[in-house]
């Protein structure tokens, strides 16, 4: 959840925006951080709490039971109108902004009077939250997450937009709503931009790391089987991911041939395999740690699942389905 809090201090008018994110680990590297935020910005809902100044209103309220001097009463009532109309404003504006510029992620327009149950229901679903704040002291808007860490960079630490110019623009046309329709349309078409620009740069910083750590598949890798088949596997890597093949030999000396490809589509690590006697055929890779990876199509019918691990510096690799498993385990070919 992004936290946008904003209030004039003409007016003490508070809006919050909630970003629903997942939990981040506090051991995460500053650019696991960043991008374990944009991961779950995406699939997030934008909660946009409006404040009702329920207990200022309530106070003014009971100031104008007290008040003996028609005037000052006339005051405090138009100042509890004031605030009813301004909270109807915030609202429109906000809604007004984010139905035409937000399209990262789903959003919500709440009231804060209903903030708590609707932050119970988002961790009864196991969603955490990422905040962006206004710190007063510098103006700025920074994002922290559950535990009020600043995100680290890449991600971004300040948005502009509905901060700039708002003091002076209020005070002149405080009652305008063009002049916080375009405030909230400007920032959240920035915030949206922002957000879009940094999930492709830590797209492709994640790629160029995922590529460097997928090292120890590169070489020529060789096993022979009881039966007297030999395999060998040759990997190279490419500026976008690696290129394989695995040739076949039976006893008889026949030839059996497959290419491989790895690569990245969007976001996701996929391995391609193609041969003789079958087109292409894609798996999309599910688990992954430095030494292990789990590519899936459970549309193949075998097999469903290819893993290659390493294993004291050699290749490993399993293809597997329900009913039928085989093994590899590879040691360096020196030819």
């Amino acid at each position: 959840m992004v936290y946008l809090l904003l209030r004039s201090l003409k007016n003490s008018l508070a809006l919050v925006l909630f970003f629903s994110l997942g939990f981040l680990s506090a051991q995460e590297s500053n650019f696991d951080m960043a991008k374990a935020a944009i991961q779950n910005a995406e699939n997030g809902v934008l909660l946009v709490v409006v404040e009702q100044f329920e207990n200022n209103i309530a106070a003014l309220e009971k100031q104008v039971k007290r008040e003996k001097n028609t005037k000052q009463k006339e005051r405090l009532k138009d100042q509890i109108t004031f605030k009813q109309e301004f909270r109807t404003l915030y609202e429109e504006a906000a809604s007004y902004a984010l139905e035409r510029h937000y399209t990262f992620g789903r959003y919500k327009i709440v009231h804060d009077t209903d903030l708590k149950a609707t932050r119970d229901s988002l961790k009864a679903n196991q969603e955490g939250y990422l905040l962006l704040v206004h710190r007063y002291s510098a103006d700025e808007l920074a994002l922290l997450n559950s535990d009020n860490v600043t995100i680290p960079k890449p991600f971004p630490q300040k948005f502009e937009g509905l901060l700039v110019n708002i003091k002076q623009q209020v005070s002149k046309d405080f009652h305008d709503p063009i002049v916080y329709r375009n405030f909230f349309a400007k920032s959240i078409y920035e915030l949206n931009r922002q957000l879009q620009d940094q999930k492709r740069r830590i797209n492709y910083k994640h790629q160029k790391k995922v590529i460097k750590e997928l090292s120890w598949l590169e070489g020529s890798w060789k096993l022979k089987r009881e039966n007297g088949t030999e395999i060998t596997e040759t990997w190279s890597r490419t500026e976008t991911g690696y290129l394989g093949e695995s040739l076949v030999f039976d006893a008889e000396n026949t030839r059996f041939q497959e290419n491989m490809k790895l690569y990245f589509e969007n976001d996701t690590l996929r391995l391609v395999v193609s041969g003789n006697n079958f087109g292409p055929t894609i798996f999309s890779q599910i688990e992954t740690d430095v030494d292990r990876y789990i590519f899936q199509n459970l549309q193949n019918d075998f097999p469903t699942h290819i893993e290659y691990w390493s294993e004291r510096g050699v290749v490993k690799a399993r293809i597997y389905s329900e009913e039928k498993e085989l093994n590899y385990d590879f040691e360096e070919n020196n030819f």
